[in-house]
């Protein structure tokens, strides 16, 4: 009997040694959270950049690819976002854009590549493509005339949407 004392006096030593004490747990805990605090507003913040890059970056290709298809094809109307896929100008339609034109004359016509949603910081936008343009305002339909009440800024404004200008040469 005094055998199968001494292995369970000698387990519960074993036990008492291997564990973290409860006030070990909570500094771990607390340098853990503090980390967590100094590291989530970085990330948030790159997050963010990310997709302001992103945004100018779908931009300046559907750009580039709007004067393509004009330079290739002249086609003698407006196109929209779908015409730049299906034409393969683009190689995936980007979600949450849209083509609003302002004119389509002889000369030259303009038209807004605009940004549809709010949830991108304008001032990155601005930061990585420094030619956009910002509207208060656009068509919901691709390939549609801007409403008369689009307002036009140089400069971020809050409410407002990035766009870019596009002028194509018309013959």
């Amino acid at each position: 009997m005094n055998g199968g004392r001494s292995k369970r006096c000698e387990v519960k030593r074993v036990r008492k040694g291997e564990g973290f004490t409860l006030l070990e747990m909570l500094i771990v805990l607390a340098v853990i959270a503090a980390v967590l605090t100094a590291i989530t507003p970085v990330a948030v913040r790159t997050l963010r950049k990310a997709k302001a890059t992103q945004v100018a970056l779908n931009l300046r290709t559907l750009q580039v690819a709007m004067l393509e298809c004009y330079i290739v094809e002249t086609p003698n109307s407006t196109i929209d976002i779908d015409d730049l896929y299906s034409g393969h100008y683009v190689s995936n339609k980007p979600e949450g854009y849209v083509i609003n034109w302002a004119t389509f004359t002889t000369g030259v016509a303009k038209a807004f590549l605009v940004y549809t949603s709010e949830d991108v910081e304008l001032e990155f936008v601005e930061d990585v493509l420094p030619q956009a343009v910002f509207v208060s305002t656009f068509t919901d339909v691709d390939g549609a005339f801007a409403p008369s009440s689009m307002v036009i800024s140089e400069e971020p404004q809050s409410g407002y949407y990035p766009a870019l200008n596009v002028l194509i040469p018309r013959m």
